[in-house]
């Protein structure tokens, strides 16, 4: 688990993506061009598409910062290919 403070960078654009995280406690809002693009709310997740190999982008387009104290689940992709390895119809359903 990761927590954040209000104001607190919890990704900065070109930071290298290396996790799935998704939100859950708290909220947090994109930064795009310095103007609040998108607000994230419970469930929401950052490093979904790299995670989902939709994407060959390997940092982070947008700055995501913490608009309340909160808390992250943080899955390292290492552990997601090792548990593909293990049980990939399990993972597969779970996705």
């Amino acid at each position: 688990m990761l927590t954040f403070k209000k104001g607190e960078e919890i990704v900065k654009a070109g930071d290298f993506v290396d996790y799935l995280g998704i939100l859950v406690q708290g909220s947090a809002f994109v930064i795009i061009n310095n103007k609040n693009m998108k607000n994230l709310k419970l469930g929401d997740m950052l490093g979904h598409m790299a995670a989902a190999d939709l994407s060959t982008r390997e940092t982070h387009l947008t700055t995501v910062i913490a608009s309340m104290d909160g808390m992250m689940a943080v899955l390292p992709f290492g552990e997601i290919k090792a548990e593909i390895r293990r049980a990939p119809d399990a993972v597969f359903k779970t996705y």
